[in-house]
């Protein structure tokens, strides 16, 4: 089970994403938390928000990160979770960060994400799983 944390205002601390090891349904277990490094200005949204809500046999979770753009995150050990992709939108003039909200994965593989200071991009993911 993969779950974000809620975050308030600038995010800090930022929010994470979350393994859970759910087994026994009547308890779950963390598995793992994955958080990558802030590469963001103080100040701004960064942290897990949206994620693609499903992970196909690639165990690939795609994830909007606001000012960290699309985090791509291998589950494939879900007690490692690895980052294997990322893609950061640049900032816009006047603006100290992207504010990437929201992804969706096609059944193409296209990857549409929305950010809320540079707009709508169709991207695709050309890396590897580990």
């Amino acid at each position: 089970l993969v779950v974000f944390d809620e975050e308030l205002g600038t995010g800090d601390p930022p929010a994470y994403m979350r393994i859970f090891d759910i087994t026994d349904e009547t308890r779950p277990v963390q598995a793992a938390a994955y958080q990558p490094p802030r590469e963001a200005p103080p100040g701004v949204r960064f942290g897990a928000h949206q994620p693609h809500e499903f992970v196909g046999p690639d165990n690939l979770v795609y994830a909007a990160w606001f000012a960290g753009g699309l985090r791509v995150v291998d589950i494939g050990n879900p007690r490692r979770p690895v980052e294997v992709g990322r893609y950061v939108p640049p900032s816009r003039p006047g603006r100290s960060a992207p504010q990437s909200n929201d992804v969706f994965v096609d059944p193409r593989g296209l990857i549409y994400l929305i950010d809320r200071v540079n707009g709508f991009e169709i991207l695709r993911f050309t890396g590897k799983p580990r």
